[in-house]
Order: structure tokens, then C-alpha cells, then sequence
């Protein structure tokens, strides 16, 4: 399976995993807290979609990443391994 090559693109997933796991950090608290259920789902809801946009943004990375070297001999089967993340995880 394809790795994430460019520096740059990992960092910028773990600062938005970064703030996905501060969003958990606060419905932890929230619970402790007593909250309304109302509003930790809210805030889980919230923490889902930060979530789901990390994983949409490395695959967009990893797409873009591996059309920029389709001339390399296997891109097509790196391509349609991306395929089948995508139809297994989303």
C-alpha cells in the first residue's frame, strides 16, 4: 500500500488529528461533566466529521501522490489499492 512521501502532507494531517483528538478530549470532559446529552452528541458528531476530513484529505494526498508518478511501473495497482481503502473505509 502507498505511504505518504511528502513531509509537508503528514504534518498537515497530524495537526488536523491533533484537533480531532482535542475534540475528544472535550466530549471526555463533557461526560464528566454531566452535559446534556444533546450536546455531546453534538460535539461526537463534530469529532466524527474532523475524523472522516483527515481520512478524505489523505486519500486526495495519496491520489495526487500517486498521479504524479504514474509513469513508475505499478501505478495503476497502487491506484486501485487506493480504490479498495476507499470502498472498505468510507
Amino acid at each position: 500500500m502507498a505511504t505518504i512521501n511528502n513531509p509537508a502532507d503528514r504534518q498537515s494531517l497530524t495537526l488536523r488529528l491533533n484537533r480531532a483528538e482535542g475534540q475528544i478530549r472535550g466530549v471526555k470532559k463533557m461526560i464528566d461533566a454531566g452535559a446534556q446529552c444533546e450536546d455531546i452528541s453534538q460535539q461526537l458528531t463534530a469529532a466524527r466529521k474532523a475524523l472522516d476530513r483527515v481520512f478524505h484529505q489523505m486519500i486526495d494526498m495519496l491520489v495526487k501522490q500517486e498521479l504524479g508518478s504514474v509513469k513508475e511501473q505499478g501505478s495503476k495497482d497502487r491506484l486501485s489499492q487506493i480504490g479498495e481503502l476507499l470502498a472498505r473505509f468510507s
